[in-house]
C-alpha cells in the first residue's frame, strides 16, 4: 500500500509545482522591491488630492532678530516642531494613497496528493489554482477619495495649530514692544526727575528750597527703579516664551511705531483651516456612507485550476490528460447589521460637524464685533489723550515748573503734574498696545493669517 502511493510519478508530478511556487514567490518579491509604483494605480480624481511635500530646512543660525509680527510667521513654520511634526504627520497619511486603493492580491495554491484521487482518465496527484477578486463596487476608488481626505485634514490640522502658535507669538511681540516703550517713557521720566533734582538742589543751596524735596526725588527715583526691574521681568518672560515657540534664542529689537494695518477684509472667513477641517469632515462622512453602501453589494471573483493527471495502464481510457477548471465566487454582504449601526454613526457624526460650525461661525462673528468695538473705543480714547489730554498736561507742567522756580508752589504738586503727565502716556502707549493685539487678532480670525501660511508652508498651496 504504502509503496503504491509513493510511486516515482507522484514525487515526479510534486517537485516541479513546488519549484513554480518558490520561483513565482521569488519574482514577486523582486518585482515589488524594485517597482512600487505596481502596488496600485490611483485614479485621476483620488490623485489630485495629493500634496506636494518638500524637505524640512535646517538651522544654522544662533539666535534671531524679530523686527515685525510678520516675520515670526515664516520663523515659526521654519523652527517650530510642533508645526513640522503635525506636517509630517499630513505627509506620511498622504502616502497611503498609494496603496489603500490597490487591487488585492492574487492567491495561488498549489496542491498535491500524496492519496491520490482516481478519476476515469488516471490518478489526481497535483492542483495548480490562481484566485482574484475583483471589486464592482467602486470601493477602491473610494478608500482613495478616502485617504486624500484624511491627508488635507492632516495638514488643515498644522495650519490651525500654526495659526494659534503664531497669534499667540505676535502677541508675545507686541507686549514686547509695550513693555519696552514703558521703559523708553521710565527713562525719560527719571532724565525729568534728575533735572527737577539739579534745581531743587540749586534752591537749597541758596536757602530758597526743602530738603524734602531732595528726598522726594529720590524716593521717586528708588519707585521707578522698582518699576524698571519689573518691565524687565515681563521683557523676559515674553522672550523666553518667544524663544520656546521657536527654539532658538531670539533677539527683540524696538521699532518704533509701526504702521497701521489694511483694512481686514472678512470675504476670507470661509478659508480658514478649522472652516475647512469641518467642510472636510462632513464630506468624510459622505464618502464612508458611500462606502458603506458599496460594501452592501456583493464582490465577485475569478479562478482558475489546472490539475495534475497522472497516465496510468488500466483501465485503457486512463491516458492521464491533464484537467482545467474555471470558477467564479461571490462574496455575500451578510453583515448588514454592523453596517446600519455604522450608518447610524455617521449621521449623529453629522449632527455633530454641523452643530460645530453653528458654534465656529456664531464664535466668530462674536469676536468680530468684539475686537472691532474695541478698537473703535480705543481710538476714540487715543484721539481725546493727543488732542485734549496731553496738550493740557504739557501746559500744566510749564506752568507747574515755573511757579516752583519762582517759589510759588511746592514741590509735591510739580511731582503729581509729571505724574500725570507719565500716566497718561503710559495709557496712550497701552491704548496702541491693545489696537495693535485686536488687529492682529482679527487677521486671525479673517482668515487672512491662514492664506499666509498657507503662501510659506513647507507643504506648498494644495490643488
Amino acid at each position: 500500500m504504502f509503496k503504491q502511493y509513493c510511486a516515482p510519478e507522484i514525487c515526479l508530478a510534486v517537485l516541479p509545482l513546488f519549484l513554480l511556487a518558490f520561483v513565482f514567490c521569488v519574482y514577486s518579491a523582486a518585482a515589488q522591491s524594485n517597482n512600487p509604483g505596481i502596488q496600485s494605480s490611483l485614479s485621476e480624481e483620488s490623485s489630485s488630492r495629493i500634496v506636494a511635500f518638500t524637505t524640512p530646512r535646517e538651522s544654522t543660525i544662533d539666535s534671531l532678530v524679530i523686527l515685525s509680527p510678520q516675520q515670526l510667521i515664516s520663523d515659526i513654520l521654519h523652527f517650530n516642531n510642533s508645526v513640522n511634526a503635525i506636517e509630517t504627520k499630513a505627509e506620511a497619511l498622504a502616502t497611503r494613497m498609494q496603496y489603500v486603493g490597490a487591487r488585492p492580491d492574487p492567491a495561488l495554491l498549489i496542491a498535491a496528493q500524496p492519496l491520490p484521487v482516481y478519476t476515469a482518465r488516471g490518478k489526481q496527484i497535483s492542483q495548480v489554482r490562481l484566485e482574484q477578486m475583483i471589486s464592482i463596487g467602486g470601493q477602491r476608488r473610494l478608500t482613495e477619495d478616502l485617504a486624500g481626505l484624511e491627508a488635507e485634514m492632516g495638514y488643515d490640522d498644522s495650519q490651525i495649530l500654526a495659526a494659534h502658535t503664531i497669534l499667540e507669538a505676535q502677541l508675545a511681540y507686541v507686549e514686547i514692544q509695550r513693555q519696552i516703550e514703558h521703559r523708553n517713557l521710565l527713562r525719560r521720566f527719571r532724565d525729568t526727575l534728575n533735572q527737577y533734582e539739579q534745581i531743587a538742589l540749586q534752591k537749597y543751596e541758596v536757602g530758597a528750597g526743602r530738603q524734602q524735596d531732595v528726598l522726594k526725588i529720590q524716593l521717586e527715583r528708588s519707585r521707578l527703579a522698582q518699576r524698571s526691574m519689573e518691565i524687565d521681568r515681563v521683557i523676559r518672560i515674553q522672550e523666553l516664551f518667544l524663544e520656546r515657540v521657536l527654539e532658538h534664542p531670539v533677539i527683540v529689537n524696538y521699532v518704533g511705531e509701526e504702521p497701521p494695518d489694511q483694512p481686514v477684509d472678512f470675504s476670507m472667513i470661509d478659508s480658514r483651516a478649522d472652516v475647512l477641517r469641518l467642510e472636510k469632515a462632513q464630506e468624510q462622512i459622505d464618502i464612508r456612507r458611500n462606502l458603506l453602501n458599496a460594501y452592501d453589494r456583493p464582490e465577485v471573483g475569478a479562478s482558475i485550476t489546472w490539475i495534475s493527471i497522472a497516465d496510468a495502464n488500466v483501465p485503457a481510457n486512463s491516458d492521464g490528460r491533464d484537467a482545467l477548471a474555471v470558477g467564479l465566487m461571490v462574496r455575500l454582504p451578510i453583515g448588514r447589521r454592523a453596517n446600519k449601526a455604522r450608518l447610524q454613526e455617521l449621521e449623529l457624526l453629522e449632527r455633530h460637524n454641523e452643530e460645530k460650525m453653528i458654534s465656529l461661525r456664531r464664535s466668530i462673528d462674536a469676536m468680530v464685533r468684539d475686537h472691532l468695538e474695541r478698537i473703535s473705543q480705543d481710538e476714540a480714547r487715543i484721539h481725546h489723550l493727543k488732542f485734549s489730554l496731553l496738550p493740557e498736561i504739557n501746559t500744566l507742567l510749564e506752568a507747574s515748573l515755573a511757579s516752583y522756580q519762582n517759589g510759588e508752589m511746592d514741590f509735591l504738586n510739580l511731582l503729581d503734574s509729571e505724574r500725570m503727565s507719565y500716566q497718561i502716556k503710559q495709557e496712550h502707549i497701552d491704548l496702541a498696545s491693545r489696537i495693535r493685539a485686536s488687529q492682529l487678532t482679527l487677521t486671525r480670525i479673517s482668515g487672512r493669517l491662514d492664506a499666509q501660511i498657507k503662501s510659506e508652508s513647507r507643504l506648498g498651496v494644495r490643488p
